[in-house]
């Protein structure tokens, strides 16, 4: 369920890194309480390498 909540999203692949990480650290704190929670890995959407390109401030 969590990386069908990832994988909906249209944004740019770093953007879905960063809600993975979310998910990730919030299920982390949860194994605390439930130990059969399942934990995420931490390489399933790596950042993106790609420059951004440039833009001009208005």
């Amino acid at each position: 369920m969590a990386l069908d909540f990832v994988l909906s999203f249209g944004g740019a692949a770093d953007s879905r890194a960063v809600r993975h990480g979310v998910l990730r650290r919030f299920y982390e704190y949860l194994v605390v309480y439930d130990p059969q929670t399942e934990v995420l890995e931490r390489r399933a959407f790596p950042w993106s390498r790609a420059i951004p390109p440039p833009r001009i401030p208005k």
